[in-house]
């Protein structure tokens, strides 16, 4: 596969690789997400097969499903995890926005992009 990468100012896009599939099967599992396209979260087994679907797909016609992340660094952490936060600013993140998460507060940290 020669898919090339695909980069915005804000997300950088690649083709599915096999490192993937940890991070897929945490999106696959979460009731959020799955909500609305397959109305319950996928077991282990069925997100490999995904993934395996995936990546021929990419073998035999050249195109498939991309990864999508983030192109900045973020993380996101409870406010009231001081020890977190302290270490969070130490290397660099600074905060950006405040939102909720499983309906609790969470501040967002970004850390710029080295000139």
């Amino acid at each position: 596969m020669n898919a090339e990468i695909l980069k915005t100012e804000r997300l950088v896009l690649t083709p599915v690789e096999v490192n993937d599939l940890s991070p897929l099967i945490a999106l696959w599992a979460d009731e959020e997400f799955t909500r609305h396209i397959t109305g319950r979260p996928l077991t282990s087994e069925e997100v490999w097969f995904r993934l395996l679907r995936d990546l021929g797909q990419w073998s035999v016609a050249g195109y498939g499903a991309w990864t999508v992340r983030l192109a900045n660094n973020v993380c996101m952490i409870a406010p009231e995890n001081l020890a977190s936060v302290r270490l969070a600013e130490r290397v660099g993140y600074r905060p950006y926005a405040t939102t909720t998460y499983k309906d609790g507060p969470v501040q967002l940290f970004e850390r710029p992009k080295q000139a």
